[in-house]
């Protein structure tokens, strides 16, 4: 199982949600995990320049700004401590002094030296996606995506689909996700016709792998019906009560920066479900 997870909290200017630390540490106890969450000291350098004299009260300004971020990381280091012991979750705190452009490499960097980074859910939509992509694309590790509004009941991991096409993106998060299927109750292979070429009996083949590991899969060949393949696999999620989707996460790397596949980018932009995403 995944035993080292790292959690960041957002303190400015949208901080991470209540119920969103919650989630976050409820799904770390239901994987028997110790966390680590990680909270930024944020440097706001006030230029000194004629612009920045235009500005009225810019340093008080500026000034407020930290004030209001570092008691919003008190606020959210003890929420989140709070929750992980009501979780039984080992738990400790970290923070990284940064400028707002930095957050996405210095969570990259504290990725590398845990085994899954947990985003929660709520917040800034354009944060959370930068610290995904940067999970993703820079660490290594997988990233976990919870989605904006937090299931009712407590997290379970029991009903996991992996959405399969045989590529190489899709094998990687399934090896990731490894310890979580071992652990479920219910794995369902989903692979969408017409999307890939994937050959006939791809999900058996992949079965015949996870049957090594003690997991019986529920292979499903999805129809998309006109509708994308994100929606698609999130209907299907839906419709079976499925408590994680494992995927790999496509993108194009064109001068220095990844460009996100169709796909991966609209389950960014709105997971249904809690999502674990890798490349």
């Amino acid at each position: 199982m995944f035993k080292d997870v790292l959690v960041p909290l957002v303190a400015w200017p949208d901080p991470t949600e209540s119920r969103a630390v919650q989630e976050a540490m409820g799904l770390a106890g239901a994987m028997g995990a110790g966390v680590t969450a990680l909270t930024f000291d944020l440097a706001f350098d006030v230029p000194a320049n004629f612009l920045s004299n235009l500005v009225v009260g810019l340093p008080d300004l500026v000034a407020g700004a930290r004030q209001q971020g570092g008691a919003n990381n008190a606020r959210l280091v003890e929420e989140a401590g709070a929750a992980a012991a009501a979780a039984g979750v080992a738990f400790r705190h970290v923070c990284a002094a940064c400028p707002s452009s930095a957050m996405p490499d210095h969570l990259a960097a504290h990725a590398r030296l845990h085994d899954l980074t947990i985003i929660p859910g709520g917040g800034s939509e354009v944060e959370r996606e930068r610290m995904a992509e940067a999970v993703i694309f820079a660490s290594g590790r997988p990233v976990l995506l919870l989605p904006r509004t937090a299931p009712e009941g407590t997290p379970r991991l029991r009903r996991i689909g992996v959405a399969w096409d045989g590529s190489r993106t899709a094998a990687r998060a399934m090896g990731d996700a490894l310890p979580l299927l071992k652990a479920a109750a219910e794995v369902h292979v989903l692979t969408v016709s017409g999307e890939k070429d994937v050959g006939g009996h791809a999900a058996a083949h992949l079965g015949r792998h996870l049957a090594c590991h003690g997991i019986e899969i529920r292979p499903e060949d999805l129809k998309t019906g006109g509708a994308t393949v994100d929606a698609t696999l999130a209907d299907y999620a839906r419709m079976a009560g499925l408590d994680l989707l494992v995927m790999g996460a496509f993108g194009h790397n064109r001068t220095r920066e990844f460009v996100l596949g169709g796909v991966t980018r609209r389950i960014l932009d709105n997971p249904p479900l809690p999502v674990l995403l890798a490349h």
